[in-house]
């Protein structure tokens, strides 16, 4: 498989989808604190509230709080991410940030 053949495939692609969901982050935090909806004591909390508040869809919570397992793990524990686990990441879940951004433009804009 060529996308695991050569490293810096693997490598940007991981990074890339760790800045991914620090924006995801970002913009939670972000509504959270302009429409003064509490402080959110954790990333997953963040999600929490904004599901609570009607912004995301219930139904897709855990898919946001695995995105957000996911950088946590990228960012601290990134030896146990392997290129195989990436590739499927990238074949399989990249609608869960199209699902985050039209939730968010559907409810908030």
């Amino acid at each position: 498989m060529i996308f695991v053949a050569d490293p810096r495939n693997y490598l940007s692609a991981t990074r890339i989808l760790h800045i991914s969901v620090e924006a995801m982050i970002d913009i939670a935090n972000h509504i959270i604190a302009r429409e003064g909806l509490g402080i959110p004591q954790s990333y997953h909390d963040a999600i929490k509230i904004l599901v609570r508040e009607g912004y995301l869809s219930r139904d897709k919570e855990d898919n946001f709080r695995a995105m957000i397992r996911f950088r946590n793990r990228a960012v601290h524990m990134y030896d146990e991410i392997d290129e195989k686990e990436i590739y499927r990441i990238i074949c399989e879940n990249l609608g869960d940030f199209q699902d985050y951004m039209d939730s968010i433009i559907k409810r908030y804009f």
